[in-house]
């Protein structure tokens, strides 16, 4: 498998590596594309975080092998920098984006990107508004790199999917 690492301060490289070894208590996930990010940025600058000898892979930010044409995908977050990716990943691939954020100039940018709805989550009920947009359903997919779980999982449909940042 191919692997971004950071192999000396400043200095990154894509290698071959072995697939992982998977232990009774482990899961290997296949990984379609992965972002990286501001936190990346200092990982290389410093050879790694803390700075330490050898190689550090870069990228914690995964994305699903398959989002489905019409399935409708609740962005958290979705004018940040992970989230406004995941708007324009889903909408690129033809997905309903519903886009939360906690202000209305936010909430502009993601229609701008293609959102076909936005709740602002600091004024109307989180909830209430994405049940409102999909039926009563809930969306299939939530998109979380805030990590607030209880608000997630209260957005997704019965057999929806929540994807938690830590």
């Amino acid at each position: 498998m191919k692997v971004s690492m950071v192999t000396a301060p400043g200095a990154t490289q894509v290698l071959d590596v072995p697939k992982p070894e998977v232990g009774p208590n482990d899961v290997l996930v296949k990984v379609r594309a992965c972002g990286t990010c501001g936190s990346d940025a200092l990982y290389i600058s410093l050879g790694g975080l803390p700075p330490r000898e050898g190689k550090m892979p870069l990228g914690h930010e995964p994305a699903r092998e398959v989002v489905e044409a019409g399935t409708g995908v609740v962005v958290l977050g979705a004018a940040g920098g992970v989230g406004l990716a995941a708007v324009d990943v889903a909408v690129a691939l033809g997905a309903r984006v519903l886009a939360a954020a906690s202000s209305l100039e936010k909430l502009e940018l993601c229609r701008e990107r293609g959102a076909e709805a936005c709740v602002d989550y600091d004024r109307e009920d989180l909830r209430i508004r994405i049940r409102e947009i999909t039926g009563k359903r809930g969306a299939q997919v939530v998109i979380d790199p805030v990590g607030g779980h209880t608000r997630s999982q209260r957005c997704a449909a019965w057999d929806g999917e929540a994807l938690l940042s830590r």
